[in-house]
């Protein structure tokens, strides 16, 4: 009888932080942070991870093709847009248990203009390197030159 009312507790706590995890309010002010004056590069940081690169199109053309790649990013929508401002932040979901991370894409003018994106968990001090992973691949497919076919998944 013990161990039932202890695994009965166990799953009520389960479900309770996994509800939990999926109806907690955004911390917005934590989410659109400003992007940091840093110049090309990778940066890494305890809870996520930033990459900040030089523009070589319009600032227009490089902030629609980052935010297409990250808004077709699976689990993924707009947290926050900024109408004419060139800059959005975005939630993506993990899979199982709906943990979000925050991906903010901006575009700082300046010479040379950059992309900025700066990601983070919502909970947590770690997000494990998943927001790494996933900058790395935007990054990767935004500098292939344009009409270049990936080799696996190129036909034989």
């Amino acid at each position: 009888m013990r161990k039932r009312i202890s695994a009965s507790i166990l799953a009520l706590l389960v479900l309770g932080l996994a509800t939990y995890i999926r109806v907690a309010p955004h911390q917005l002010d934590h989410a659109h942070d400003a992007p940091h004056p840093r110049g090309p590069g990778d940066y890494a940081f305890p809870s996520g991870h930033g990459a900040v690169r030089a523009i070589s199109t319009s600032e227009r053309e490089a902030f629609e093709r980052a935010h297409a790649l990250v808004i077709a990013t699976p689990r993924t929508t707009v947290l926050r847009g900024a109408g004419e401002d060139l800059g959005v932040t975005h939630v993506t979901r993990s899979q199982i248990w709906g943990m979000p991370d925050y991906t903010s894409v901006y575009v700082l003018s300046g010479d040379p203009s950059l992309l900025v994106f700066r990601a983070t968990s919502r909970f947590g001090p770690t997000d494990f390197g998943v927001n790494r992973r996933r900058i790395e691949a935007w990054v990767a497919e935004l500098e292939r030159p344009p009409g270049a076919v990936v080799s696996a998944l190129a036909p034989e």
